[in-house]
């Protein structure tokens, strides 16, 4: 938790239930009629294959981010580029400036800058000695996925949203945690 007097404590929430609902009697007819499925069994065959993906999908991202974390934190950074620590700053202070008040900001704003610039060193490092770019097949595939993850209708948009550094450094972290995991 951010506040260091509250981090690691237990905590007991009251909640006030307002209603519940009981869950209606699963039939054909309930089926046909709340869902696009024409029976129980097609229902739960749906259930159970939606479910599957989504335990694939998370076993996957899982795997992803612990290998990419065993990288970063292998990895050494001998210099850090002022140019990209001050620009990270600055993202940083944006990002967080209800923070600022809370006092310790400028140390977290560094914090968070050199553990940026070293991902984004550490990336392309990876990208030109594997001779990878972000237009290459696979960064034009996570690209798509990201398009659909986002919900917006075509690059362009996701640029809008999020800028374009922030969408290349998202192409270039998915495809070297790719790679990664395919090596």
């Amino acid at each position: 938790y951010s506040s260091e007097e509250l981090a690691g404590q237990e905590v007991v929430f009251k909640v006030t239930l307002q209603s519940f609902k009981r869950a209606p009697e699963l039939t054909d007819t309930w089926v046909a009629k709340n869902t696009d499925c024409k029976s129980v069994d097609d229902y739960k065959k749906e259930i159970r294959t939606t479910l599957e993906d989504e335990a694939k999908t998370s076993a996957q991202n899982t795997l992803r981010e612990t290998a990419w974390n065993t990288v970063l934190s292998a990895s050494e950074v001998k210099e850090y580029p002022q140019e990209d620590l001050d620009t990270a700053k600055t993202e940083f202070r944006s990002l967080y400036e209800n923070y600022a008040k809370q006092g310790d900001f400028e140390e977290q704003s560094g914090q968070y800058a050199e553990f940026k610039v070293k991902q984004n060193l550490i990336v392309q490092g990876i990208m030109d000695k594997e001779n990878m770019t972000l237009e290459d097949k696979k960064s034009l595939s996570i690209q798509d996925e990201l398009i659909k993850a986002y919900s917006v209708k075509d690059l362009a948009a996701l640029v809008d949203k999020y800028g374009q550094a922030a969408v290349d450094e998202s192409i270039g972290l998915l495809r070297v945690e790719d790679f990664i995991l395919d090596n």
